[in-house]
């Protein structure tokens, strides 16, 4: 009998002497939580990890059984406690929890009141103790949108517990974003009336930590648009047209910034104007010419109020040909730092730099939004990246930090590792071994970071990079240490070893966090790296096909070639006319390898845009001629991420029950997406068959 069936035995029997001691059930909901004096069960490696449990409804006493399982290993925890209480009021009782050290780790509580039973499951994290904020530090972390704050907690605190959370996963500096919500406007007598006490609370948590803040200039306060009245908006979080126009007078606009950069002088040195001006349409709607406009009025009112000021501009996405008319038309002038999104992927600051020659510019560069934890490109070009994003339950192709009811990602531990072990250490060198890379940090000897870059990490079929083989120079008079992505450090004997890849390839495992971390190793007190050997997991009995493999209208659907898809290939329908009596779609054969019931996961564009207005076509799906069902009418959240060959995630459509032997898949278009036109649209790239485990 393992450890756990022992346990739940000995707490079903507790269980029950409980019960006999509770009173009648309440009409209120009985539920557990764990909690700490934290909002997220977020500890660095140096204080006690003091975890409660907290029950709510029902009434009288209760038992509760915590299990902790550690992500990635064997390692797991069983504890019990009684929670007295005589009625229903609110009552905690500190779980007597020991955690091995720093990691990511699942606790599954249970109580049980009587008849009422209540479960509730939540992430905790151990980190490093971080190092000391710093303005060379590389590291930033973007403040997004706050929406949601965990029960227990006073409002008013939040802006201190965002601060803490940030500096606990080792960042140094933020991204502060004005949006037109966080402070309030008003024009008085041709005066601009400002109130910034709702960012001025923020600005100064974030100090008191020592936090250093770009801030961004980015919307458009009504009172002062060129276009007040028009309301629509254009998907994604850039708000309504209003916001995204330039300013009616430029008088009162002059003035808005000059207070604001006047009021934080002494916090705020960096300005970033606007955000992704080459997103046509989406964050700025209005033109090249006016948006060069607004930069140099910008530019000289920031300044006006804070003489020191720096400007930074304007959030260029890696499709740098988007950028190229602003570039043409004169971008640069009165800019002191150039900022883009999303290079860390395909390596795009070099291509920015040559663009930068031809128009004669060689500003420095920031990133200001990037999706990996641990932009190693980046970092080898000395560029300061901000993480996108601290918070946020949308965009998780975009691996946010935590979600908004502040329960953590395995990214945010992973994130705190870079932080941590690469810091502010100077890049010295990249070296390129088979199917891996490794970058050099620091001085000679100091630290080696290895990322696999053509071999098969994570893939449809379940398989994966599960550990790597590692023979290296240590340092000498220096033990060598293998880091995994999570911070969990083992000896190397001599330079050589294992180190295991934590939350790998499970990818259709319910138990695993939506976000997998970045495949990443470090190598502590290491000269150098000399061979790296992948050891892939085996494969798991999931059936896999391509759509291109299927059988499909060739006159109206192509084939595109692109490497980052599974199969090296995916099906593309963009048509306007509607579809004849066959439809839009694709058959798929399929070979079931035993009968039993199997999760449809579909893998191509991310189904979040069928939710309205949709950007993709509502489909319909079936086997064998049998029922259709509908994927549209709401969002359909793609679940797993940073799987090699679905780069926009996969996304599970439903499930079935299906025999042993052949079968036919069928996906059919039902309508046209509502925008950005009216064309019937999809990417269909593979489908896989996960067998549901009974």
């Amino acid at each position: 009998m393992d450890i756990t069936s022992l346990f739940r035995k000995t707490f079903a029997a507790f269980a029950l002497s409980i019960a006999a001691l509770c009173l009648a059930q309440s009409a209120a909901p009985f539920k557990v939580a764990a909690v700490s004096s934290r909002p997220s069960l977020l500890f660095t490696d140096n204080e006690p990890v003091r975890i409660k449990a907290r029950v709510e409804g029902g009434s009288g006493a209760v038992a509760v059984e915590c299990i902790a399982k550690d992500s990635c290993g064997d390692w797991t925890a069983v504890t019990t406690l009684a929670i007295h209480r005589k009625g229903s009021e609110m009552a905690e009782a500190e779980l007597p929890l020991k955690f091995p050290g720093r990691g990511y780790y699942k606790l599954e509580l249970t109580a049980q009141c009587g008849d009422a039973t209540a479960r509730n499951t939540i992430a905790a994290g151990i980190v490093y103790q971080p190092l000391p904020a710093t303005v060379s530090s590389p590291w930033g972390i973007m403040y997004g949108v706050y929406k949601g704050f965990p029960p227990g907690f006073n409002v008013k605190d939040r802006p201190a517990c965002i601060a803490e959370s940030m500096r606990m996963l080792g960042a140094s500096w933020t991204r502060l974003n004005f949006w037109t919500h966080t402070y309030k406007v008003e024009v008085k007598d041709g005066v601009v009336v400002l109130d910034l006490s709702r960012m001025r609370q923020q600005v100064d948590e974030f100090r008191k930590r020592g936090i250093n803040i770009l801030g961004e200039i980015v919307q458009t306060p009504r009172v002062l648009s060129s276009k007040p009245e028009a309301a629509e908006r254009k998907g994604l979080d850039a708000g309504p047209l209003y916001v995204r126009v330039k300013p009616a007078d430029y008088k009162l606009w002059d003035q808005m910034v000059e207070q604001i950069a006047k009021e934080f002088k002494n916090d705020i040195q960096v300005w970033e104007v606007w955000n992704e001006v080459d997103y046509v349409g989406h964050y700025w709607a209005g033109t090249t010419e006016e948006y060069l406009e607004l930069l140099e009025h910008t530019g000289a009112a920031l300044r006006k109020g804070n003489p020191s000021a720096k400007v930074a501009a304007a959030g260029f996405t890696r499709n740098f040909k988007a950028a190229i008319p602003f570039f043409e038309a004169g971008f640069g002038k009165g800019v002191d730092i150039l900022t883009v999104h999303y290079t860390e992927q395909r390596d795009g600051i070099p291509e920015l730099q040559k663009l930068q020659g031809k128009y004669g510019l060689s500003l420095p560069i920031q990133n200001t939004e990037e999706s990996i934890e641990i932009p190693l490109n980046n970092l080898s070009h000395g560029i300061r990246t901000f993480k996108f994003i601290h918070m946020l339950d949308d965009l998780p192709t975009l691996r946010p930090l935590m979600k908004t009811d502040w329960q953590l990602h395995a990214a945010a531990v992973t994130y705190s590792v870079g932080a941590q072990l690469i810091g502010d250490k100077t890049f010295r060198r990249v070296q390129e071994l088979p199917g891996f890379k490794v970058y050099y940090f620091g001085e000679e000897g100091d630290l080696a970071v290895i990322t696999p870059y053509s071999t098969p990490v994570r893939l449809m079929n379940g398989s994966g990079l599960e550990r790597i083989k590692v023979k290296a120079i240590p340092a000498e008079g220096r033990e060598m240490l293998g880091v995994d992505a999570l911070g969990r450090e083992g000896k190397l004997p001599g330079g050589e070893g294992e180190i295991h890849f934590p939350l790998n390839v499970t990818v259709f495992d319910e138990s695993q966090d939506d976000a997998i971390p970045q495949v990443v190793f470090f190598i502590r007190n290491c000269k150098e790296i000399v061979s790296v050997e992948g050891v892939s997991s085996a494969t798991k009995a999931i059936v896999v096909v391509e759509a291109e493999d299927g059988e499909f209208d060739r006159k109206s659907i192509s084939v595109i070639a692109d490497k980052e898809y599974s199969g090296g290939k995916y099906l593309n329908i963009s048509r306007k006319e509607a579809p004849g009596v066959e439809g839009y779609g694709v058959d798929l054969k399929m070979n079931v390898p035993a009968d039993g019931n199997y999760r449809v996961c579909f893998s191509g564009n991310s189904l979040s845009r069928l939710a309205a207005p949709a950007s993709l076509s509502s489909f319909e799906w079936s086997f064998d001629g049998g029922p259709k069902n509908l994927a549209g009418g709401k969002a359909l959240k793609a679940r797993r991420y940073g799987i090699e060959g679905a780069p926009a995630g996969i996304s599970e459509l439903g499930m079935v029950h299906l025999k042993k032997g052949p079968h036919v898949f069928r996906l059919r278009l039902t309508a046209p997406r509502e925008q950005p036109d009216q064309n019937w649209a999809l990417w269909i790239d593979s489908i896989a068959l996960v067998p549901v485990q009974q």
